[in-house]
């Protein structure tokens, strides 16, 4: 068996210069598509941003289905309470956590 040479397309190859449609000039080289890119990922970025941020001003507190646990949980952590022992209760397996009142409550207000 012997090596063929195949031919490989080099990232420097010269491509003829392209014409306008409407004055005949000659465009020196084809539009560079990274330019593109860029312009449609931070639009799409900001797009994003922009719903992301109208959904949280938009979203009362507390008035997401879960966030008062959220709040609990947050609370204990920042006091120490990181692994407490589980315990089955009601709705699955708890944690007995101890919490200023301020946040054991929040499931109370309303929203």
């Amino acid at each position: 068996m012997t090596d063929q040479a195949l031919p490989v397309a080099s990232e420097s190859t010269v491509h003829p210069p392209s014409r306008s449609a409407r004055n005949g000039e000659q465009n020196p080289s084809p539009r560079n598509s990274s330019g593109r890119c860029l312009f449609a990922f931070v639009w799409a970025f900001a797009a994003i941003g922009i719903a992301i941020g109208a959904w949280s001003l938009a979203t009362p507190l507390m008035a997401a289905p879960d966030e008062p646990i959220h709040v609990v949980e947050a609370t204990a952590v920042v006091r120490g309470q990181i692994d407490v022992p589980k315990q089955p209760g009601r709705l699955g397996v708890t944690s007995l956590v101890q919490v200023p009142e301020w946040a054991a409550e929040t499931g109370a207000l309303p929203g």
